[in-house]
């Protein structure tokens, strides 16, 4: 088997997948990997450019994974639109497409579940109580599945990014898990698939929690206390017309662990809902 420049593999099944990452071993190519759960957009593209930088082979995965979702939360209203994203890795010549469906991944009396404790009950984990194991589920598994050399992820979701850094890690897995920084709309909004969801009020509102954010990041570098920026900017979040505000603080970008005072590694974390649609961010200090 070779691997043409410009024909995108759609592999859907684990046996023909295990055949062409094992040809692709046996000819020593490097395999870079971005697993979604499609409605890609320029935030995915540009960790395809990455993987594509890194590797000899570039492999996307996308499926929307039941596991991460929670009771109410928007799995069955996800976006999906498969035949867009094909045509997109096709245009980005992206070399295979791992397209399992439920079946495929979670079959029959399939039990086991993925634990981070540390990470996966803070921040988002703690609003989404058991979204974090699905997330850390599916990793593994396509981890292991498509045994890439090369794993990217991005920034906008960092907590995530963090959780997989240390599972890999923890579990002695040999991929080389990339962060990317988070890609914008002009208006400051981090690209996300669920932005779809939005309707044109909530648009106009949604870029303010990067706003916000920013207005923290600023005060706390001139010396203004932590917890008196973060309550601020979660007041002006509700008067712009959020509907709730999880959270906003300041936590370690290595480990996550809260901090009180802006230190080298201070990263700023928000989360806040509009309607039915979450938005999510983060900045460094």
């Amino acid at each position: 088997m070779s691997f043409p420049d410009s024909c995108l593999d759609i592999v859907t099944s684990t046996n023909k997948l295990k055949d062409t990452i094992l040809c692709a071993k046996r000819q020593n190519k490097k395999i870079a990997f971005v697993p979604t759960m499609g409605s890609l957009h320029k935030g995915h593209l540009s960790l395809i450019r990455k993987s594509k930088s890194l590797g000899d082979i570039s492999v996307v995965s996308i499926f929307v994974n039941p596991m991460q979702f929670g009771p109410g939360e928007d799995f069955t209203f996800y976006p999906r639109h498969e035949e867009n994203d094909i045509k997109l890795l096709e245009d980005n010549a992206v070399d295979i497409l791992y397209l399992p469906d439920n079946t495929t991944i979670y079959p029959e009396n399939f039990q086991t579940e993925i634990s981070v404790k540390k990470i996966e009950n803070i921040l988002c984990g703690k609003f989404r109580p058991s979204h974090f194991k699905g997330v850390a589920t599916i990793v593994t598994k396509l981890l292991l599945q498509v045994l890439p050399d090369y794993a990217i992820f991005g920034e906008k979701d960092y907590q995530q990014l963090v959780l997989i850094t240390q599972l890999v890690s923890d579990l002695n897995i040999p991929t080389s898990v990339v962060g990317c920084p988070t890609i914008r709309e002009d208006d400051g909004l981090a690209f996300s698939s669920r932005n779809s969801l939005l309707n044109q009020d909530e648009r106009n509102i949604a870029p303010n929690l990067y706003s916000e954010l920013r207005s923290v990041q600023n005060l706390v570098k001139c010396g203004t206390n932590i917890s008196y920026a973060c309550k601020e900017a979660t007041q002006n979040l509700m008067k712009i017309g959020f509907s709730s505000v999880d959270y906003i603080e300041v936590r370690d970008e290595k480990n996550l662990q809260k901090l009180d005072k802006a230190e080298p590694n201070a990263r700023l974390f928000g989360a806040a809902n509009i309607g039915n649609t979450r938005i999510i961010d983060n900045i460094p200090i």
